[in-house]
């Protein structure tokens, strides 16, 4: 299949597909006698799991390292293991920030009426205060 079909098959832009390829994610795929891009099932596939990690907030670097483990199903799950609790544990903080970013939002929110003048608005003197 063509750059075109891959990327409508999996949600994908071609743009996208050319960048996982230059950083390695995809391998080059080989050229028809018309120089297009030609794909196969392994191709598609491949980008199938990208998009899932990257779905999954997974960073190019991270789902390196996943396939990088995926070549060598033989050996210990444990490094794959780390990799997503790590990767857990940064959702987490992340939500514990947004969590906070939230109640000073709230807070910020509950000091203006909106029916007093830009002049006399709590939220400017809020924010303007140190």
């Amino acid at each position: 299949m063509q750059i075109g079909e891959l990327a409508r098959k999996t949600s994908c832009t071609v743009q996208t597909i050319r960048l996982y390829e230059r950083s390695g994610l995809l391998k080059l795929p080989s050229r028809s006698a018309g120089n297009y891009r030609v794909y196969d099932s392994e191709a598609l596939e491949r980008l199938v799991f990208i998009r899932q990690c990257r779905a999954l907030g997974i960073s190019i670097k991270e789902i390196a390292t996943l396939l990088h483990r995926k070549e060598t199903p033989e050996e210990s799950c444990n490094e794959v293991n780390q990799l997503i609790a790590k990767h857990l544990l940064k959702v987490q903080e992340k939500i514990c920030e947004l969590q906070r970013l939230q109640i000073t939002l709230e807070q910020l929110s509950n000091e203006c009426s909106g029916t007093s003048t830009i002049q006399t608005c709590g939220i400017f003197s809020k924010l303007e205060s140190t």
